[in-house]
Order: C-alpha cells, then sequence, then structure tokens
C-alpha cells in the first residue's frame, strides 16, 4: 500500500470513529433525554477502557465538536427546572440532543391540550403520547402534568395514564419531580377503585405496585381495608402480589399477622387466608407474567 492509500485509509478510520462516536453519544441520550455529562463521560470511560479516542481528554474534545456542530447543546441552569431536574451543584452540566428540545415543545404544547379536551380527544392524546416513547422520553415535570389527570372519570383514560406512568417509572427509571404530589395523587385515585374495572383489570394493579414501590404505608392500610370491606378478597390478592410490593409487604409481615389475628376474631378467617397467601408470595415472589 503507497503512503497516499495509507492516508486515505487512516482518514477513512478516524471518519468512521467519529460517526460511531456521535451514534453513540446520540443513543444514550435519546433514550434517557438528557444526563450530566459527567455521567456520560464515565459511561463511555468505562464501555471502551483503555480504548484509544475515549480517553477522558478526547471525550470532552468530542463532546465540545458535537456542541459546535448543533447535534447536541447543554441546557442553561435556568432550563433545570423546567425539566424537572433537581440539582444542587450550580456548575453541573446537562447534555441534550438538539432535536429533543423541539420534541419537548410538542410534547408540553399535547400535553397541555388535555386541560380541555373532551374524553375522545384525551384517549387520542393519550395514544399519541405513548406512540412518541419510541423517538422521545417524558422528563419528570412532564410526568408530573400526566400525573394530574388521574382524577379522570373515565376508566380508559385512567388506565392509559398508569400505564405511561408505569412504564417510566419502573423501566425506564424516571420518576414524577414531585414525588408527594404523585402519591397524593395515587392515595386518591385508589380510593376511587375499589376493585379494577372488568375491562381494566391492571388499573388498581398499577396503582398499588406504585405505592409499594415507592414503600407508601396507604397500601398496606388499603389492604387491610380490602380485607374488612369487600366479600371476597382473593378478587384483588393480586394487587398485593409482584417483585415490585414484595419487599414492602415482607416489611409489614408481622403488622399484617396482628391484623391476620384481628380478622380471625371477626369470623374472616378467608380474608386471613389471603393475606398468609400474599404474605407467601412476598417471601418468593415470581417474576410478572401479566402483559399490560
Amino acid at each position: 500500500m503507497n503512503m497516499i492509500s495509507t492516508i486515505e485509509s487512516n482518514d477513512i478510520n478516524n471518519i468512521k470513529s467519529e460517526i460511531d462516536f456521535d451514534t453513540e453519544v446520540l443513543e444514550y441520550l435519546n433514550a434517557r433525554g438528557y444526563v450530566r455529562r459527567g455521567q456520560l463521560v464515565n459511561y463511555l470511560m468505562n464501555t471502551h477502557p483503555n480504548e484509544l479516542g475515549y480517553s477522558k481528554k478526547t471525550i470532552n474534545r468530542k463532546l465540545a465538536f458535537m456542541t459546535e456542530t448543533g447535534i447536541i447543546t447543554s441546557l442553561k441552569r435556568d432550563e433545570l427546572q423546567k425539566y424537572g431536574i433537581k440539582e444542587p451543584d450550580g456548575r453541573a452540566s446537562y447534555l441534550i440532543p438538539i432535536k429533543i428540545l423541539k420534541m419537548k415543545e410538542d410534547l408540553d404544547k399535547t400535553i397541555s391540550y388535555l386541560d380541555s379536551a373532551d374524553v375522545k380527544t384525551k384517549k387520542l392524546i393519550l395514544k399519541e403520547i405513548a406512540r412518541s416513547e419510541k423517538k422521545y422520553v417524558l422528563d419528570p415535570c412532564q410526568l408530573d402534568n400526566l400525573a394530574k389527570y388521574l382524577d379522570a372519570e373515565d376508566d380508559e383514560v385512567v388506565d392509559s395514564l398508569l400505564k405511561i406512568l408505569f412504564r417510566y417509572i419502573t423501566e425506564k427509571g424516571i420518576e414524577p419531580s414531585n414525588t408527594d404530589r404523585f402519591l397524593e395523587i395515587l392515595r386518591s385515585t385508589l380510593k376511587h377503585y375499589k376493585v379494577s374495572p372488568d375491562k381494566y383489570p391492571m388499573l388498581r394493579r398499577h396503582i398499588t405496585w406504585l405505592l409499594g414501590y415507592y414503600k407508601d404505608s396507604f397500601v398496606i392500610d388499603q389492604l387491610k381495608m380490602d380485607a374488612e370491606t369487600l366479600d371476597d378478597l382473593s378478587s384483588v390478592k393480586c394487587d398485593y402480589c409482584d417483585l415490585l410490593i414484595a419487599p414492602f409487604i415482607d416489611e409489614h409481615s408481622l403488622d399484617l399477622f396482628n391484623f391476620q389475628m384481628e380478622l380471625t376474631l371477626q369470623g374472616k378467617e378467608r380474608a386471613s387466608e389471603i393475606i398468609s397467601e400474599i404474605k407467601d408470595e412476598a417471601s418468593n415472589p415470581k417474576p410478572r407474567l401479566t402483559e399490560f
């Protein structure tokens, strides 16, 4: 191979390396919406240990070039709040793909339509939001805004909202920024549903699993209330059996045992047996099989 061919080959390899780097960065950012710069740098260094072009200095240089060429940008400090980012370190820098900025504007607008939409339009809006997950990740503030509509009177709307929130929290690791308010809304919604509507068997289940995920004691209170008020506690047994809620049920084993003794004295042996079964499940939780 002559010198010219060698130079051309090196140039091609360098270009390919830059493209691969840009693609990897965008895939990482697109899956999360935005990422703290230091977290991204550490991720790239850890996934490419001792690899040429992935030193801290080189990564930062490449990220700077992606910023200069308009592929990504840094969120300004006064922009963090509207994304639900709680950042005590004022020096922290968050990177986001440029195209995500426009998508956020579009999704914010779409979510705002829920304020005045009728039931049919709400369903259409929620389908559009769910569809957007293929190319856009909702941020914590947007999840806050969606949670506000869990007081809807239509079961399908509530079910659709819960599916979106459940996916983001338990699968994507993205949570509403105002946790206290979110839990308050979940409690209020659970009070409205003594059992899940026939067409939406996962509705109530998603609420109890999320409350268990957040270790909210209201879910234990609800289980006790169900045992005392429902004719057949087994109708909601699955609401309290899942990997997410199991650790919290297990933590309250003694509390629930004391309650079981009360139920037995009241002649509600069957309800006490169901709670024993729920506790058994919590001690040895099975992988989730239900699709939703």
